[in-house]
């Protein structure tokens, strides 16, 4: 959610909640991979929002393998770091303990409990970076996920093009299907090995994913301020009628729900193309 597209006066967390509440049925909360919100956010989350209106959570940074400031974790995770760890600028997979985990999934799963209760948890998305490739201990990872996480819908997007390989892409696909995990498809830069390719696949027959982060190629893989300057880009009716919408109506015939979230979060260039995906999506039903 975005300034700009919003009317005069709409201008608290609140009220822009509402509001686009008002105009789609789904929202990912990205916050929340920055740091682990309180049970009390999603609460308010609940009250703000129709009975019907569904959130996707991304998972809590460390839990995908990224790198967080330690100002970023639960006060009980940060004061059991050991002395090591106090300088460094952001902490990694290596600088916590088991236990330390255990806590952070507790927390994740505190700070979801409400979206859980009252049935308005869309899913939880677990986006692993580039460096998680097809190996021996990723599918592990994949695989404690459904062990960590029993009763919660997950999904999973990857961040690199060893995924589609054909042989890859078959095993992983019955695997994710094995544990209940939705796969996420995505439309990203071509040509990098840190994005997936278009492939889409069902692993869940309930929900299928499609996510869109703009075709930025000079700003894919470059050094930016803020995550927003990387996803700049806004895409035109006629990428979302010939590319995008294709898509969807395929992964619809599979699945009995899709959402799909524009992560091209520069401006309001997302909310726009929503908006244009959700009228194309219309003229045609």
């Amino acid at each position: 959610m975005t300034a700009g597209w919003y009317p005069a006066g709409v201008s608290t967390a609140e009220a822009r909640l509402r509001y686009y509440a008002h105009h789609f049925p789904i929202v990912e909360a990205d916050a929340s991979f920055y740091a682990i919100p309180t049970p009390e956010v999603a609460q308010r989350w609940v009250k703000r929002t129709a009975d019907s209106f569904r959130f996707n959570v991304k998972a809590f940074a460390p839990l995908t393998g990224h790198r967080v400031p330690a100002s970023r974790l639960p006060a009980s995770v940060r004061d059991s770091l050991p002395p090591r760890t106090q300088n460094l600028p952001t902490l990694g997979p290596s600088d916590f303990s088991a236990d330390d985990i255990v806590e952070l999934r507790r927390c994740f799963s505190a700070a979801i409990a409400p979206l859980v209760e009252f049935n308005r948890l869309g899913t939880v998305l677990f986006q692993y970076s580039s460096d998680f490739r097809p190996g021996f201990s990723s599918y592990a990872a994949i695989e404690r996920l459904r062990v960590d996480f029993p009763e919660t819908p997950l999904a999973i997007e990857f961040r690199h093009r060893e995924w589609a390989d054909p042989e890859i892409w078959a095993r992983t696909l019955d695997q994710l299907r094995a544990l209940e995990i939705s796969f996420v498809a995505v439309d990203a830069p071509a040509g990098f090995a840190s994005a997936m390719p278009p492939v889409d696949g069902v692993t869940t027959p309930g929900l299928a994913i499609l996510r869109l982060h703009g075709r930025n190629t000079a700003a894919w893989e470059g050094r930016h301020d803020t995550a927003a300057t990387r996803f700049q880009y806004r895409y035109s009716e006629g990428e979302l009628g010939g590319d995008v919408l294709p898509r969807i109506r395929r992964l619809a015939r599979e699945a009995s729900d899709i959402h799909v979230l524009f992560n091209n979060c520069f401006g309001t260039d997302g909310v726009h193309n929503a908006a244009t995906i959700r009228r194309l999506i219309d003229a045609v039903v």
